[in-house]
C-alpha cells in the first residue's frame, strides 16, 4: 500500500512538473497560445475545426507526393529506404483519419504528434535552460537516456547525453509541419538522416554540423546511365574524330566518382542527348548525323539547346524547333540554363532570366506536346531557382553537379561528371545516370517520351 502510494504520488509530481514545463513553452510561443474570450458558437467551432483540419491535410498530401516521389526513385537497399517507407505509412494513416473525421481541437499544438516506430515516449519535458530533477522517467522504470525536449522552434524527441543534450537517434518537428528523423551528434544533426519540407522538398542522406550535405550513391550495374554529346566529341582544334556507335560502353564515371563505383566501370549506354543549337544563330554541324545515327543504333535519342542571355528566348525556341529532330520515342527537349552571374545581371538580372526561361519553355512544349527537361547546375538552383517553385517543381530538372553527392532537387538526370570515358569515343566524355532503377526507367519510358 505504501509503495503504491509513494508511486501514485511520483507520478502526480512527474504530471505536475511535465504541465509546468509545457506551460512554459507555450508562454514562448504566443501563437501557439489558447485565446481566452467567450463561449464561442457551436457553428463557428465547428468551421475553425474543419479549417484546421483542412490546413493540416494539405500539409501531408504535399508530404505524401514527395515521399512517393523519392520511394519511386529509389529502392530497398538504399540506405534510408526503409525509415522513408515506413514514415510513409505513419503519413498515410494520417491522411485517413484527417479525411475521415476532420474533427481535430482548434487550440494547441496539433503537430507534437511523434513518428509511431518510435520508442514509447519517456514522461520527460526538458525546457530551454532546465530539467526537472536531472531525471528522466517511463513508466517508473529508473533513469535512462531518451527524452522529450522542447525549443524555440520546435520540439525534439530521442536520445540525450548526460547534458540533456540531443545525441544519438532522434527526431524533430516543428509547427510549419516540417520533420526530421537521424542521427545527431551535440545537439546537431550530424550523420545519415531524412528532412521533410511542406511545400518545398524531401532531404535524404547526410548531415554534417546541421548542414545537409546530399545523398551517397553507390554506382552499380543496376544504374542507368547515359551520356550528352556535342561537336566537342568529334573535333577539337585541327583534329576530327568519328564515333564508333556500335563500340560504345562507359569505362570511367570521371575523377570525381570512381570511389563510389562498386566494382569495376563497364556500363551500357542507355540514353544520349545531342546538343542541336546556341542562342538564335549557332548550330551544332554533327547534330544530324549524330542524331540519325544514335537511333539506327538502338539508342534512346533527346536534343538539347543552350541557352544565351544576350538573344531574345522566343527566338531561340524557334531556332531550335526548326533545327533539331523530334520523332515518336525520343526523349523530352532539353533546355541547357548555364549564364554566370555577370551575364545575368548584364540581362537584367534574376527575374528576368526566370521569365525568358518560362517564354522557351512554354513555346516549346507548344510546338512538341511535351514538357521539356530543364538542365542547370547546383549553384544555379541556390541561387535563382529557389525563387521560381513554378519552374522547380514544375518540370523534370536535369542537374550538373561534380561530387559524391546526389542534387536535392526533383531530379531526372544527373550529371556526374565532364571527364567521363566512353569506349568507342575519343577524350572526356559527359556521364550522366538516370534518377531511379529499371522499374523507374521502364515507368519512364512508357510515359515521359515524345508521342
Amino acid at each position: 500500500m505504501q509503495k503504491t502510494a509513494k508511486n501514485l504520488t511520483i507520478g502526480l509530481a512527474i504530471l505536475f512538473t511535465a504541465t509546468l514545463a509545457a506551460y512554459a513553452f507555450m508562454q514562448k510561443r504566443p501563437d501557439l497560445q489558447a485565446r481566452h474570450t467567450p463561449l464561442t458558437p457551436r457553428s463557428e467551432l465547428m468551421a475553425s475545426q474543419a479549417r484546421t483540419a483542412d490546413s493540416l491535410l494539405r500539409i501531408h498530401e504535399d508530404l505524401q507526393s514527395e515521399l512517393r516521389y523519392y520511394l519511386r526513385a529509389h529502392r530497398i537497399d538504399d540506405e534510408g529506404y526503409d525509415m522513408i517507407a515506413n514514415y510513409n505509412a505513419h503519413n498515410d494513416s494520417i491522411i485517413l483519419q484527417l479525411k475521415a473525421s476532420r474533427m481535430f481541437s482548434p487550440i494547441g499544438p496539433q503537430w507534437l504528434t511523434v513518428h509511431p516506430s518510435t520508442p514509447s515516449t519517456p514522461i520527460c519535458f526538458i525546457g530551454d535552460g532546465g530539467y526537472w530533477n536531472g531525471r528522466c522517467w517511463q513508466r517508473g522504470l529508473p533513469p535512462f537516456n531518451r527524452g522529450l525536449r522542447f525549443y524555440q522552434d520546435g520540439i525534439y524527441l530521442g536520445e540525450l547525453d548526460s547534458t540533456f543534450t540531443p545525441t544519438g537517434h532522434g527526431s524533430y518537428k516543428t509547427p510549419d509541419g516540417s520533420y526530421y528523423e537521424g542521427e545527431w551528434s551535440n545537439g546537431k544533426q550530424h550523420g545519415f538522416g531524412f528532412r521533410l519540407r511542406p511545400f518545398k522538398d524531401i532531404q535524404v542522406g547526410t548531415w554534417v554540423e546541421g548542414k545537409y550535405k546530399g545523398e551517397r550513391l553507390s554506382f552499380t550495374p543496376e544504374r542507368i546511365y547515359g551520356i550528352d554529346i556535342s561537336r566537342y566529341q568529334h573535333e577539337r582544334g585541327r583534329h576530327h574524330f568519328p564515333i564508333h556507335w556500335k563500340a560504345l560502353r562507359i569505362t570511367n564515371l570521371g575523377k570525381h566518382n570512381q570511389q563510389n563505383v562498386t566494382g569495376e566501370a563497364d556500363y551500357p549506354v542507355s540514353f544520349i542527348y545531342i546538343k542541336a543549337t546556341q542562342g538564335t544563330t549557332v548550330t551544332n554541324h554533327f547534330f544530324a548525323a549524330d542524331y540519325k545515327a544514335a537511333r539506327a543504333n538502338g539508342y534512346h535519342v533527346g536534343a538539347y539547346h543552350f541557352y544565351s542571355t544576350t538573344s531574345d528566348a522566343l527566338e531561340q525556341a524557334d531556332h531550335f524547333l526548326k533545327t533539331a529532330r523530334f520523332n515518336k520515342g525520343d526523349f523530352p527537349p532539353v533546355f541547357d540554363v548555364e549564364p554566370s552571374d555577370g551575364q545575368i545581371e548584364a540581362m537584367g538580372g534574376a527575374k528576368k532570366l526566370l521569365s525568358e526561361m518560362r517564354v522557351w519553355l512554354r513555346a516549346v512544349e507548344r510546338q512538341t506536346g511535351i514538357k521539356p527537361i530543364i538542365y542547370v547546375n547546383q549553384s544555379f538552383v541556390n541561387k535563382y531557382l529557389q525563387d521560381a517553385p513554378d519552374l522547380k517543381r514544375g518540370y523534370l530538372i536535369w542537374i550538373a553537379r561534380y561530387s559524391e553527392y546526389k542534387p536535392d532537387v526533383r531530379l531526372c538526370w544527373w550529371q556526374l561528371s565532364a571527364t567521363g570515358k566512353v569506349r568507342g569515343i575519343e577524350g572526356d566524355v559527359d556521364i550522366n545516370v538516370f534518377n531511379g532503377y529499371h522499374d523507374q526507367w521502364e515507368e519512364f519510358l512508357a510515359t515521359e517520351l515524345m508521342p
